[in-house]
Parts: C-alpha cells; sequence; structure tokens
C-alpha cells in the first residue's frame, strides 16, 4: 500500500514545515524501512497571498503504519501550520485490486 497526504501550507510557514516533515519523514523512513517523499505545486490565491499544496508520499507501507505516522504528525506538531485538513489517500497495486 502507498499512502497519499496532500495540504495546503502558506508561503511564510513553508521554511519551518519542511523541515519538520523531513525530520517526521526521516524517522519514520528509518523505523519502518519504508521511502518517502515530500512535493509540492506553488499556487497563486487571488486576494490571499501565496499558499502551497504539499503532498507527502509513503511507499509500501507495512501493516500498523498509518497509525505510527498519525502519531509521528501529532509528536510533529505539523498541524498547527498547515491550512484546513490533511487528507489522506492509499492506494494498492493493481493486481491487489483485482
Amino acid at each position: 500500500m502507498d499512502i497519499y497526504i496532500y495540504y495546503r501550507v502558506d508561503a511564510v510557514a513553508a521554511e519551518r514545515l519542511q523541515a519538520q516533515v523531513a525530520a517526521m519523514q526521516l524517522q519514520l523512513s528509518e523505523q519502518w524501512s519504508v521511502q518517502t517523499a515530500l512535493k509540492c505545486r506553488a499556487e497563486q490565491d487571488q486576494g490571499a497571498g501565496t499558499s502551497q499544496t504539499w503532498m507527502e508520499i509513503y511507499q509500501d507501507v507495512p501493516q500498523g503504519f498509518l497509525p505510527a505516522l498519525q502519531s509521528a504528525v501529532e509528536r510533529a506538531d505539523i498541524l498547527q501550520s498547515i491550512s484546513g485538513e490533511r487528507h489522506v489517500e492509499t492506494f494498492l497495486d493493481m493486481l491487489a485490486c483485482a
């Protein structure tokens, strides 16, 4: 299973949040032997300033990883630096869906 999580970040919080997410992903990668990535898409909100959409990626995660990820997010205090919710999506390889 792969996990994709996207959320909005104000550009002013991006540098600090990037360091928090990178540290969290490094810890999870070492503890759970998963591949991680952090991506962003810059966007311009009309009248609201610059924001970005970020996506955290966790590939080939084992069972029990998702609760560990949620705990890591809380420990890293990431939720206070994002705008809105973290949207969590999970995907399986096509053969597992057939």
